[in-house]
């Protein structure tokens, strides 16, 4: 058995952090769904026909039910494809994970909680951080202050 988990690639990761649900009273949405709102834009940015380097994200609008992220309007291509490179895969099923090359990260709502619940792993440590700044850069149009805790977690 150790043989076998010799083998097996290591994975840098935090622990599951418990942050503060911010307050959304003043919101339409909740964050994580304008965050799982804004990915989609970008993905719908970074895939064709919308791949013109002067594109916005307003060209991707239109079929949201969520109209906090018209605040974000002004996301170029290169900045899409930098928060969200091809091949990234966004699940939305319980939360927003979005799975990376070399990693993931996953912000969800806590079921037992007034909580968020957010998770980074990656291949390596740096991998880890690159994954945990892409989600302080999605998180911080909506709430500087979830992006700055966010950006303060530690891996393991």
């Amino acid at each position: 058995m150790t043989d076998i988990t010799r083998q097996l690639p290591t994975l840098v990761s935090t622990a599951d952090h418990y942050l503060p649900l911010p307050n959304s009273a003043s919101l339409q949405c909740p964050i994580v769904q304008q965050l799982a709102e804004f990915c989609y834009y970008l993905q719908r940015l970074v895939t064709p026909p919308f791949d013109d380097v002067d594109n916005t994200l307003a060209a991707a609008h239109g079929s949201s039910s969520c109209s906090c992220v018209s605040s974000v309007e002004h996301t170029t291509l290169a900045q899409a494809k930098q928060l969200l490179p091809s091949g990234t895969r966004l699940t939305c099923i319980d939360g927003v994970r979005l799975d990376f090359a070399h990693g993931f990260g996953v912000l969800r709502q806590s079921n037992t909680s007034h909580h968020l619940t957010v998770r980074f792993a990656g291949d390596s440590l740096a991998d880890l951080k690159d994954i945990q700044a892409r989600f302080v850069a999605l998180c911080r149009p909506f709430d500087k202050n979830l992006a700055a805790q966010i950006a303060d977690l530690i891996s393991e």
